[in-house]
């Protein structure tokens, strides 16, 4: 069966490539940029005045109530891939 996920991916793909492989936090006090937009379109991303962070930083923007992608399931995603306060690098919307 076919299951569509639509994701905003852009959060800290940078933060990601800046070095941050070996430890993943969960968003609290750490600054990251805010998303917004409709799913069926590019977001919206503002990045806060502050330097990226050094580690991969996670925060969940819509938890989904549809069934649990497994192993060999088909997925399709929308993402938007941007350097921290710089250019977009990759995106399934253009």
């Amino acid at each position: 069966m076919r299951r569509i996920i639509s994701l905003f991916s852009s959060l800290l793909i940078a933060a990601g490539l800046a070095g941050a492989m070996a430890t993943a936090t969960f968003a609290t006090t750490v600054q990251i940029p805010t998303v917004s937009g409709p799913f069926d379109q590019a977001p919206r991303i503002v990045f806060p005045k502050v330097a990226a962070p050094n580690d991969l930083v996670v925060r969940v923007l819509h938890k989904g109530d549809g069934p649990v992608v497994h192993a060999k399931d088909l997925v399709v995603v929308n993402y938007l891939g941007e350097i921290w306060r710089g250019k977009v690098f990759d995106s399934s919307y253009s």
